[in-house]
């Protein structure tokens, strides 16, 4: 189950047939490594996966320990001069001599390469102690996110600034936050830069961000004292996110990232969005709502939920939400991304869901199970979803239907034999940015059980007698 998709796989983008992976997409994979790997080099990073216990690769080394190598090395490093970026626009970047991509890998999430300085551990423990004078005891600061930040660090490759049980990183995390609200001097067993020294960051290639690549503390603090603006040094080459790389590892061909969902993270703001999701939620939401008694949160089930962006929106409405993809970047973009838990959002097939919860919900979107019920090839696998849809009684189902007949067509048919919804609802086009590859009109359609029905075991009346336009 994939995004927006019904099917164990992913599905071929509006109507076109499923292309393997191309030379294109190849050779775009490939040159983007070679870039990842000539910016590492020319910043003495190690370009590999770093694991604890691991050496940086020769080049690295050699890089560190040639004669004069501090002093050739800022020519290399970044270009003349400085430039005044604002800080909405400085991600985290560059941690344990890896680029944001190796540290990605080694630390088990997408989520720092693509976090804003001013929601970074960095500043939040800062804010923290701000709030509360200046101090904070030593629960207090185990108990925050860079705290939490520095352990997971320090269990990957051994220490966090030669900090290695908690107490020695309790005692890294109060100097940081002394250090940077009362011009402590920094004791940590390992300096990192210089206090005085310029902020060094990369331009992330294809966005208008930036990744830090040496500075964090000094960026946190800056931004803890209410700096907007920072004077910052660039590097010559420009940097990959973790996201970003992650996406074009998977895309059919080169270019800008492709979302079925809006994913709102400062790496991916030139990306295109090939679904009007938001016009699907309002008139979702606008069918359900005349239909809720008000008896508790009404629920909401998405089978091939992608990166969970309805149930983040439902979610933040106040509904109890489940959704399930077989795509596992989906559902980490899910949990890492948005506001969502690992019970929410679920790795796996619905036949499996299907015998772990129980319904009934008042809500289900299954958006791809137009595209099986029109293929031949598929429409067993559309017969099975729909099962899954009945055993856990949905009260409202929500489909995409491609076809030109709609309430008529291949998808209806389907559902009202195989169902108890029976009633259908024609929502109106999906206004899908760009045209499908035959020309159609996806159109979003309701299906329901009438008021005065039971949960299952109706019989269904034919298409033509059950249409309700809407």
């Amino acid at each position: 189950m994939t995004a927006d998709r019904a099917g164990p796989s992913a599905e071929p983008a509006r109507g076109a047939a499923f292309d393997p992976p191309s030379a294109t997409r190849r050779l775009s994979v490939a040159a983007r490594a070679l870039r990842r790997r000539a910016f590492c080099l020319s910043l003495a990073l190690d370009p590999s996966f770093g694991a604890q216990g691991e050496e940086p690769v020769a080049a690295v080394r050699l890089a560190l320990r040639l004669p004069f190598a501090h002093v050739l090395r800022p020519g290399v490093r970044h270009r003349p001069g400085t430039v005044r970026l604002p800080v909405a626009s400085i991600l985290m970047g560059s941690q344990a001599r890896l680029d944001a991509v190796g540290f990605a890998d080694a630390i088990g999430t997408l989520r720092y390469g693509s976090t804003p300085m001013a929601a970074s551990p960095h500043v939040a423990v800062l804010r923290e102690a701000m709030a509360h004078g200046g101090v904070l005891d030593d629960d207090a600061l185990r108990a925050t996110a860079y705290f939490a930040f520095a352990r997971r660090i320090a269990d990957v490759w051994g220490d966090y600034f030669g900090a290695r049980t908690d107490a020695e990183l309790v005692a890294v995390t109060r100097n940081f936050v002394e250090w940077a609200l009362e011009d402590a001097p920094r004791v940590t067993a390992q300096s990192g830069s210089r206090a005085g020294d310029d902020v060094l960051v990369a331009h992330v290639a294809g966005t208008r961000a930036y990744q830090v690549i040496d500075g964090h503390h000094r960026v946190a603090a800056a931004i803890a004292h209410g700096a907007t603006h920072l004077e910052v040094r660039r590097t010559w080459l420009p940097a990959e996110s973790p996201l970003r790389t992650r996406l074009a590892e998977r895309a059919a061909r080169g270019g800008r990232p492709v979302l079925g969902q809006p994913l709102l993270t400062r790496d991916l703001d030139d990306a295109v969005v090939t679904a009007n999701c938001e016009g699907r939620l309002v008139r979702m939401v606008r069918t359900v709502d005349g239909h809720l008694d008000g008896a508790g949160r009404p629920r909401f089930l998405q089978l091939g939920c992608g990166s969970g962006w309805y149930l983040a929106e439902l979610k933040r409405r106040g509904w109890a939400v489940l959704g399930v993809d077989g795509d596992a970047l989906e559902v980490e973009l899910a949990t890492t991304f948005r506001d969502l838990t690992d019970h929410e959002v679920v790795l796996g097939e619905p036949a499996e869901l299907a015998e772990r919860v129980a319904g009934p919900f008042d809500a289900v979107a299954c958006l791809g199970l137009g595209r099986l019920a029109r293929d031949a090839r598929t429409r067993d696998e559309a017969a099975r979803l729909l099962g899954v849809v009945e055993r856990l009684g949905a009260r409202t189902l929500f489909c995409d239907d491609p076809s030109r007949q709609a309430t008529d067509g291949d998808l209806a048919t389907l559902v009202l034999a195989s169902t108890g919804l029976t009633r259908i609802v024609d929502l109106g086009s999906t206004d899908d940015p760009g045209p499908s590859a035959d020309g159609s009109s996806t159109r979003l359609l309701a299906f329901s059980r009438p008021p005065d029905r039971g949960r299952a075991g109706q019989p269904a009346p034919p298409p033509a007698e059950a249409r309700r336009r809407a």
